[in-house]
């Protein structure tokens, strides 16, 4: 399969993400400082593998929402070697990383390349998608059904969704944020010996736009998918799989 980029131009960026012009240095650090920030990085995606197995043929087709950095294509494209992919993501320097990263993997060949938002122009439905650490940059609830729908627009009935995203307690029996944030804070430290570095990291989180557990489940209800059943959580990081209604 011939892989091929479509430029900014010919999709518009997702506005609602923090990304489109994220800066080199920033891209240049994701694959060291995003183990720090979530020391089962690399854990998650054996799991998400795991989970998308039942659900995929073996010549399904992946959409990948957030793939700057190329970890789920190379861990998906390596264990799958029929499977193709879409990979979409608004920051072109992070999709540059991933596609460097894809090619030495030996997996490019296989990956439809998107710089901006969802590809409505796709023809093709695909068979499972992931958002891997996405949700949480995203802000506003308009911004984030939009998101949402986008993607259940592009997969066949039925099919799974692996979300994953920082979220944030409602005050209703959650373990506080602020209790997950220090448990971040002090582990980031414990890992590098960086105070700058692990305050950083926590401050990230706790500026994102992360929403309740709960709130997040009924936006995927709304957009049209199935209750989802969570399988996965470190700090608040929180991950759940969910079917296409």
């Amino acid at each position: 399969m011939q892989s091929h980029e479509n430029t900014p131009a010919q999709h518009a960026v997702d506005r609602g993400l923090r990304f489109e012009q994220l800066p080199q240095r920033h891209t240049d650090r994701y694959q060291s400082d995003i183990r720090v920030l979530l020391p089962t990085y690399d854990g998650l995606h054996t799991l998400v593998d795991a989970y998308l197995r039942p659900f995929v043929p073996d010549d399904g087709r992946v959409l990948v929402v957030g793939a700057g950095g190329g970890t789920e294509l190379i861990t998906l494209g390596l264990a799958h070697p029929n499977w193709t992919f879409t990979a979409v993501d608004p920051a072109a320097n992070m999709l540059a990383s991933a596609r460097s990263r894809t090619e030495a993997a030996g997996v490019a060949e296989r990956v439809r390349w998107c710089c901006g938002a969802i590809d409505a122009t796709n023809p093709h439905l695909h068979d499972a998608a992931t958002c891997i650490l996405v949700l949480h940059f995203v802000a506003g609830d308009d911004e984030r059904r939009t998101l949402l729908q986008g993607i259940a627009s592009r997969l066949r009935e039925g099919s799974p969704l692996i979300l994953v995203s920082a979220v944030r307690d409602d005050g209703n029996g959650d373990l506080p944020s602020a209790v997950h944030s220090q448990a971040l804070y002090d582990g980031a430290i414990a890992a590098t010996g960086q105070e700058r570095l692990a305050a950083k990291l926590r401050q990230n989180i706790e500026q994102s736009a992360a929403i309740p557990g709960d709130r997040l489940k009924q936006l995927l209800v709304d957009t049209g998918f199935s209750e989802p059943l969570q399988f996965f959580q470190t700090y608040q990081f929180v991950g759940w799989l969910t079917t296409r209604t």
